[in-house]
This record gives structure tokens, sequence and C-alpha cells, in this order.
């Protein structure tokens, strides 16, 4: 063992500099800098001579600003909208819509607004392999807008809360309102929000944004984003298929309804809406619950020397709940919720007014 040349300043505690204080620890940490499992048994050793200390190299947190009060409208712009909706101004094969309505509830893809926002005001972020990368999602769902056989529910429509409640609590959902044997089913559908990461430039184009599968080969973070809607039915084609089980680890899922108790013994338990537009009561047929507010934290470990230099929140819908053989599966609803269609092809088609959406970023090293 080596011996380092320590001077013993107890007890009679002079004053002393700040380079006699240096040359102390560094001659701890040159008689200690070998020292491992191998060689140390009974003697006491300060920790910081084994382990590096762990250093947040980048914390951020933001809000898009959007807050309303029951039992408010929300605006157009806080509308995310179905692939399936016959109204999807997007082109067929976009499947997601950046989540950038601002404090107004207006659409604004200005970086800096919604949740698209820069880190170190734009000269990014220098991400090394091995750093520890934690994003928290907080999403309030306000409402939703039904749409059942071209009729489009409020806060801009007209359709009939008992039409809702057949649509999502009738056995087999949309069969009792339309007939065939595939319906919606009690919570069948729901849609999907996630971060991407612009590793490109600080400008802010869209079309920088990337799936964290795609800046870090993680798992559990698919690319949602170029898909064509799939029809509806009781074998959609296999390939448009995710693993319930394993794709959407990363992935904030959020439900199109609450699970609740019914007042009645007919119905112990339903599937309501959350409806933020209406009012404190909540009583529409039952059928009506106040916003739903859903959270998720995704960590991994980075395997990629990146510059992150912005981090954008992404919506994707509506999806279904299906099998593939054993595996439970979701995929991307192609059609509109509409009897019109026939047989088993009726699809589903609910858009969800989003109030207000945060992100939180930190990065650490060391740990």
């Amino acid at each position: 063992m080596s011996r380092a040349p320590i001077i013993n300043f107890y007890p009679d505690n002079p004053v002393i500099d700040v380079t006699a204080l240096n040359n102390q620890y560094s001659s701890v940490a040159t008689a200690t800098g070998l020292i491992n499992q191998e060689n140390v048994r009974f003697e006491g050793v300060d920790t910081r001579q084994i382990f590096t200390n762990p250093v947040l190299i980048h914390s951020q947190q933001i809000s898009n600003g959007y807050k309303l009060t029951v039992p408010a409208t929300p605006a157009a712009g806080a509308l995310y909208r179905a692939k399936s909706d016959p109204a999807w101004p997007y082109g067929g094969n976009v499947s997601e819509i950046p989540i950038n309505h601002d404090t107004t509830g207006a659409t604004n893809t200005t970086i800096g607004f919604g949740t698209k926002v820069n880190l170190s005001a734009g000269q990014g972020v220098a991400v090394k392999i091995g750093d520890v990368i934690r994003i928290d999602l907080d999403i309030q769902a306000w409402t939703i807008q039904e749409q059942i056989a071209g009729v489009t529910d409020s806060p801009f429509g007209t359709l009939g809360a008992a039409s809702r409640a057949q649509l999502c609590n009738g056995v087999g959902g949309q069969s009792v309102l339309f007939g065939g044997n595939h319906g919606s089913g009690m919570g069948e559908w729901c849609s999907l929000i996630y971060p991407k990461v612009n590793i490109t430039s600080g400008v802010g184009t869209d079309a920088d944004y990337v799936p964290l599968s795609s800046a870090f080969t993680i798992t559990g973070a698919p690319n949602f984003g170029n898909l064509v809607g799939n029809a509806a039915g009781a074998n959609p084609p296999g390939g448009s298929f995710f693993d319930l089980q394993n794709d959407f680890d990363n992935t904030l899922v959020l439900p199109i309804h609450h699970m609740s108790s019914a007042n009645n013994i007919a119905r112990k338990s339903f599937m309501p809406y959350y409806e933020g537009h209406l009012n404190t009561t909540y009583a529409d047929y039952n059928f009506d619950m106040p916003p739903l507010r859903e959270a998720t934290s995704i960590i991994f470990v980075a395997n990629a020397n990146v510059t992150l230099f912005s981090i954008q929140l992404y919506y994707s819908g509506i999806w279904r709940l299906a099998a593939s053989g054993n595996t439970p599966v979701l995929y991307l609803e192609g059609q509109p919720c509409n009897p019109a269609l026939g047989g088993q092809n009726f699809g589903v088609s609910t858009g969800v007014f989003l109030e207000e959406c945060r992100w939180g970023l930190q990065i650490f090293r060391n740990v």
C-alpha cells in the first residue's frame, strides 16, 4: 500500500491556505488512485476516491400556458383531430400532429410557443454516451369531440349524449348503435402523446424533429409519424400492429374516457367522457366527467453523442385495441364512425381538445 504525505493539522487547528489543503487532497488521490476491491479489506476509504460525482448537465421545464376554467369552451386551435376524421387536413401519409397551441389556444408554430422550445437559447446541450436523460410529460385533456354518422359533438356540434352512451357502453359498443359485430367497445380506443427531439439545429423546423428511437435508438418509442390509417375491422393488416406490451414504454397513452362507477344496479361501471366545457355537475346521462390530467416519465441512458437543440410534444390518434394471436396490439384507425361504411368497417374518429401541456427535462452525467 502507498503512504500519503499527510500533514496533521489537529489538534492545533491552525489557519491554512488553499495550496496546503489542495496538496492534502492531491496526495490522498494519488496514493489511493488504484485502490479497488482487490486491495482493500478493512481500510477506511473516502467514497470521493472511488466514485465520481453525478452532475446535472441541464434542467428545464416548460408549459404552453393554456389554462381554462370550467365550463369554458376551448379554442379551435386546441383541437387535435383523429387521423380518421374526414376533416383531417395533414395528408394521407401524416399520422401525428405537433402540440403547438399557445397561451390563447391558437395554433402557433413559432419556436418558443406551444411545446416547441429550444434548449440553452438555441445553442443546444451536448449529450454524451452514458448520460441519463429524463423527460417528464404532463397533459390536461379538456374535452372530446365525438363524431357519429357525420354529426360532430359539442362544443361545436349537436350529437346527443344518448348516442354517445350507446357508442361506448352497449354490448359490442358500436354494434348496438349500427349493427355488425366489430363495435368500439368500452375503452377500446386511445391517443398517444410523446416527445420528439431536434438534434439538427436551433431553427425549430418541424421536419427536423425525430423520435427518441431515431436519436438514441432506444426501444418503446416507435416512429408513429408516417403511418397510413388502417380500416377498422376484425382483421386489420398485420403490418399495422404495434405491440402493446413493448412498443409504448416511452409513450404517454391518453385514454378517451374515465372509468367510473354508475348510480344504478344495471350499470355498475361505465366509461364516461371528460368534458370540461360543461358544468360542474356533469350530469349529462351520467356520462360526462371533469377534465383528465395524465402524466408519465421517460428515463433512458444516451447511447449516442448528439447535440440536443429542442423538444416538442406530438399527438397521434385514434389508436384501437386488437389482438395478434395472443399478443395485445394497437393499430391506427383509418375510418370515421359512420354506419354507411357497412359491416365491420365503421370506425372511430374522436378528436381531443388539450388544455395545458408541459414537459420537463433533466440530463445527468457520471450517474
